[in-house]
């Protein structure tokens, strides 16, 4: 692919993420201001400013449970890809290595901006050749290179405000139904049991849909920062291989259960691993 077209793409999925996330604040908003009303919109808003500063500037994350620090003395190899491909990024900060045990291959990144953390399993450390390890810690640094720790952990109390907005909506439905018919003069009661119906499901869809397009950017920059596109490529594969499938090894269901995840898309929080792999390929030009 040539490179006005890597920008072109670039510029692509940073405007659909920015209107996906406008839509997921304006669902929010309407949400609130048809359930709760003028006067009660205030108070949340308000609340609701409080409590996204002091989720966004606390250190609480997920790490799994059985997951241990992996030091550099263990994995000095690993170790090496990171401080590399970090000084690549252009981050400050190298990322802490966690080590999972688990017969899947899977990664993730964790953690405030300033102190990221990636999570990996041992069978991804010691099934993957480095190149195809590369692309996988490459993918991991873009997120945290653009900016999506951030951005996940907003767009995750965006959506949990959504939702608390449509429970108050039942709430108030059960509680205080009959004064609702009464004096609840600036609500309109179709587009109120609308909104408290159909806001979380549509918060949900447009927060997977985010998701999904910061993955397509991550891969864009992790084959900037590789120069290896088809490195990252066939981890993916490799990852989502029939052989390394351990669901559909365990469970006769587990390669419908795939291709039903397939069919029903905007479910997912991943984009389809074909379409992955065909955009990553085209980059090899």
């Amino acid at each position: 692919m040539p490179r006005d077209m890597v920008a072109r793409e670039k510029m692509l999925l940073f405007f659909k993420s920015a209107g996906l996330l406008a839509l997921l604040a304006v669902l929010l908003y309407l949400s609130a201001r048809t359930i709760l009303g003028l006067s009660g919109l205030g108070l949340f808003l308000i609340g609701g400013l409080i409590y996204l500063m002091v989720r966004l500037s606390g250190d609480a994350y997920f790490i799994p449970a059985n997951a241990r620090p992996l030091s550099r003395w263990e994995a000095p190899e690993v170790y090496r890809l990171l401080d590399l491909l970090s000084e690549r990024a252009g981050i400050p900060q190298v990322p802490q290595l966690y080590l999972v045990p688990s017969p899947l291959m899977n990664a993730l990144t964790t953690g405030p901006a300033e102190r990221p953390v990636i999570v990996v399993t041992d069978t991804l450390l010691s099934s993957l050749p480095p190149r195809e390890l590369a692309g996988v810690l490459a993918h991991e640094i873009a997120h945290i290179r653009n900016g999506d720790l951030t951005l996940f952990r907003m767009v995750e109390i965006v959506r949990q405000f959504t939702e608390m907005v449509s429970q108050a909506g039942w709430v108030l439905l059960v509680f205080f139904f009959f004064p609702f018919l009464l004096f609840a003069r600036q609500v309109q009661p179709l587009s109120f049991f609308l909104f408290m119906v159909a806001s979380p499901i549509l918060s949900l869809l447009l927060a997977l849909a985010l998701q999904r397009t910061r993955e397509f950017q991550a891969d864009l920059t992790a084959a900037e920062l590789t120069g290896d596109p088809q490195g990252l490529a066939m981890a993916l594969y490799r990852i989502t291989s029939p052989r390394y499938d351990i669901l559909g090894a365990l469970f006769p269901f587990g390669r419908s259960l795939r291709r039903l995840e397939r069919e029903h898309s905007l479910f997912l929080s991943h984009p389809p691993t074909e379409e992955r792999i065909r955009r990553l390929l085209s980059l090899r030009a």
